[in-house]
């Protein structure tokens, strides 16, 4: 029988204490990783809110009626969920940096990507550029700057 654990090893020291034992990169890592996630678990707000206030904002955002069919209000809260769900991942790993280092470079891979694809995605669909521009280009840099610092980070280790 093989027994597999998601869990590394921990080091039972509190979060100051892991900290100490992380490099500057890491450190930047953990606070850029701890805002994404806290700004991600903020979307749980939008699973809850009532679909009238989604409707309102969608129409307050500049743009247009948003259709009131099941499916939309499905993929609202849904897709609103997974992002509160990334987000407490996200969270869950910048207390312990060190020893998910190598997912790091992955997150930093997949914020590219998924960057060019939130490009993609608002210009087929027609967003408006400021949307866009918001979106896209931060989602790009942050995965570069997160792929410099581990790239930097790993040199120390």
């Amino acid at each position: 029988v093989v027994s597999v654990s998601l869990r590394p090893k921990s080091s039972g020291l509190c979060f100051a204490a892991r900290e100490l034992g992380m490099n500057k990169q890491q450190k930047i890592v953990s606070w850029i990783l701890r805002i994404i996630g806290f700004s991600g678990m903020l979307a749980i707000g939008a699973v809850l809110m009532p679909f009238s206030w989604m409707l309102s904002i969608h129409e307050h955002l500049g743009l247009g009626k948003m259709p009131s069919e099941p499916i939309v209000e499905y993929l609202a809260r849904s897709l609103s969920a997974f992002y509160a769900m990334v987000g407490v991942i996200f969270w869950y790993v910048s207390f312990r940096v060190p020893q998910y280092w190598d997912f790091v470079r992955m997150v930093a891979i997949l914020f590219i990507v998924f960057g060019g694809v939130l490009w993609w995605v608002d210009v087929k669909s027609q967003m408006p550029l400021l949307w866009t521009l918001q979106e896209a280009p931060p989602a790009i840099l942050v995965g570069l700057w997160m792929l410099y610092l581990h790239r930097q980070g790993s040199r120390e280790l």
